[in-house]
Parts: structure tokens; sequence; C-alpha cells
């Protein structure tokens, strides 16, 4: 691995870090109301930082409704490869776009409910660990991963 492909891999993991903490920072206060400098602060690099990755808070948005959608498209492409009647596919679909219409807020209960165990490495930021998958009852099969 050369230099240029770590910190390219650096970059997209911090990247990732600053937008798992914008969704959390915005589940707590709302999009509207949050700011670039508390969402440095949240996740613990400088505001400067942040600006690197995303010129602006719209830019943000944009990342953080990516995640929503790539989210949405893995539960239908579940719902399309499920074999059941179109009436469970329909209930399926809906019962999807309430979940991701949730999503943030659970996502940020998740983080916040995982945040007790160690890092995966010395120093390493809290909002940069790997998630662990939680399984819910409440979930359907063709939900599971």
């Amino acid at each position: 691995m050369t230099a240029a492909e770590r910190r390219k891999r650096e970059f997209a993991q911090r990247e990732q870090c600053l937008v798992d903490a914008a969704l959390e920072l915005a589940a707590d206060v709302g999009f509207m109301g949050m700011s670039m400098a508390d969402l440095a602060r949240q996740a613990e690099y400088a505001t400067g930082t942040l600006y690197k990755h995303f010129d602006c808070k719209e830019d943000l948005l944009m990342a953080m409704t990516a995640v929503g959608n790539r989210e949405r498209a893995k539960m239908m492409q579940r719902v399309a490869a499920w074999d059941a009647s179109s009436r469970q596919k329909m209930m399926a679909i809906g019962y999807s776009w309430l979940t991701i219409r949730c999503i943030s807020g659970w996502s940020s209960w998740r983080r916040r409910k995982m945040s007790g165990h160690a890092p995966a490495k010395p120093g390493a930021r809290p909002c940069c660990k790997p998630a662990r998958p939680v399984a819910t009852p409440l979930r359907p099969s063709w939900m599971k991963p």
C-alpha cells in the first residue's frame, strides 16, 4: 500500500466519521439547529478539517441524504429478491419506508448505546469505530443482513 492510498483511505474514513457525527447531531438538535462548528466539536476535529470534506452545510446535507438513500436501496433490493406475494412485498416496502424515515433517530440511539465499548485502536475517535450489527426481533426476515 502506498502512502497516497493510505491517505485516501484515511480521508474516506474521516469523512464517514463526520457524516455519522452529523447524523447524530441532527437527530439531537435538527439540521437547521446545528452549525459546522458544533459538528466539528462533536466529531473532535478542527472546523478547517470539516471544510476540507464539505464546502458548505448543503454539501454535508447531501452526504447525510446519501446514507439514507443507500439504506433505502438495500431494503428495496431485499424486498425485490424476497419470495413472497405482491401484497407482502407492498407491506414490506411500506415498512421499509417507515423504517428509513425513523432511521436517523434509531442510528443515533444505536451509536450512543454502542459507545461503551473500547475504540478499535488506542487513540481512535469513538465515532470512527465500525458499527456492530444490532439484531431486533421486530425486523421481518427480508431485512436481516
